[in-house]
């Protein structure tokens, strides 16, 4: 089995004196006139990474948490700072990509793919979708998606190498999923009336210890218990699952993403991800907790109108899903993947992500529609509200033409 190409990173470069896009043979190793060797998929694990920085708990991403790599023996390497970092160029692009392509995954491996697939096509050897294996059309993809939000990926890559990019965008998409678990978690009781309360509980007693909430995260099979007119039989059920004897699987899909959280046996596909919590969740998130007010206007500092976002995507419904679910939850910190008998919050975001992409363009394509028209209408982007039969001056412009007083002032 080979390894991964040791020569990934490139020449530095001074951004400062690069002018348009570098040419794809600027960032090639000092051996360019041979051909690279293709990324290993499955190349050997790398180390355990330190603890998460963004307060929730959150440590998931992997190997890019990682030390400078470009020091040299003996010298003193520089551990990025998260603070410093949220200035960074890279930072707002990471978060919005983790919210609209992929919440979790690893950037190195989606980089290095990159690099290699921009090579060989400079080469004029492009790689053809057959040729690559499912994991490498994913890099391929996620690549081509942050290529857009960053332009200048490239001369990044050059100028402080690839694994520093990756710990940027890590680091941005790291920090913003902690603060969104905590805008979700902290608001969840203004997103709709509660029985009993959520104001003032204690985020411990959410989950299967609340009487509503324990049959919005029930597993479909046991949700006529954990929600029985029969209180020993209700009380039972739920504490197999407080006491861990019993888990909530990451694939058992509950009712709180359903619409009206009615789940149909026979149809599983009627009303998914159309619950209006959900769409609550995804607004707040997108357009910020004023969303949660009624006729509102949407702020312009808003996630959506920082990134320009004017369409849902279908991992920013899985991304709301899986933060809602957290929210929900008795969980207080949010761990995607969990110590042992905890919640799988990355698997059920990867599960409910590939299903919903896997399925026929017509379902996926309603499903966004009926996403956009409740999340990206006019109204949210709109303060004042124009009277029937009034024209904009745009059509008055055009219909009364050149005329004689154009240029005369009073």
């Amino acid at each position: 089995m080979s390894s991964r190409p040791a020569a990934r990173r490139t020449p530095a470069v001074n951004r400062t004196q690069q002018t348009g896009q570098l040419s794809s043979t600027a960032v090639t190793t000092p051996a360019a006139a041979h051909k690279r060797a293709r990324p290993n998929a499955q190349g050997p694990s790398p180390p355990p990474p330190p603890p998460g920085q963004d307060g929730d708990g959150d440590d998931d991403d992997d190997d890019e948490d990682q030390p400078d790599p470009d020091a040299q023996p003996g010298e003193k390497r520089k551990i990025v700072d998260p603070e410093s970092s949220k200035n960074h160029p890279l930072n707002r692009p990471g978060r919005h990509f983790g919210r609209t392509v992929e919440a979790f995954g690893r950037f190195l491996p989606v980089l290095e793919f990159g690099i290699y697939a921009e090579d060989e096509a400079s080469q004029g050897n492009p790689l053809a979708d057959v040729d690559m294996s499912d994991e490498e059309r994913k890099w391929d993809f996620e690549y081509k998606m942050l290529a857009l939000l960053v332009p200048d990926l490239r001369e990044w890559i050059n100028e402080i190498g690839v694994k520093m990019v990756a710990i940027y965008l890590t680091n941005a998409r790291k920090n913003a999923r902690g603060e969104d678990a905590k805008k979700v978690k902290d608001h969840l009781h203004a997103m709709r009336a509660w029985t009993p309360t959520l104001v003032g509980l204690p985020k411990d007693q959410r989950g299967m210890r609340h009487d509503e909430i324990a049959g919005l995260i029930a597993p479909p099979h046991d949700r006529a218990d954990v929600m029985s007119d029969d209180p020993i039989k209700r009380q039972a059920t739920r504490m197999l699952y407080i006491h861990r004897q019993r888990h909530l699987d990451p694939e058992l899909w509950p009712a709180f993403l359903y619409h009206n959280f009615k789940i149909y046996p026979h149809n599983v596909w009627r009303g998914l991800l159309k619950s209006n919590i959900l769409v609550v969740t995804a607004q707040m998130l997108l357009h910020g907790p004023r969303a949660l007010t009624p006729g509102a206007p949407i702020g312009g500092r808003s996630n959506a109108v920082l990134n320009d976002m004017s369409e849902m995507t279908i991992p920013t419904i899985c991304y709301a899903a899986t933060l809602l679910y957290f929210a929900l939850s008795s969980d207080t910190e949010f761990q995607p993947v969990p110590a042992p008998g905890g919640f799988a919050y990355k698997a059920f975001y990867d599960g409910l992500k590939q299903h919903i992409e896997s399925q026929p363009d017509e379902r996926r394509q309603a499903l966004l529609a009926w996403w956009n028209a409740r999340v990206f209408t006019q109204g949210q982007n709109v303060v004042a509200t124009r009277p029937a039969g009034v024209k904009t001056t745009a059509e008055l412009l055009a219909e009364q033409g050149v005329q004689a007083d154009d240029d005369v002032l009073e």
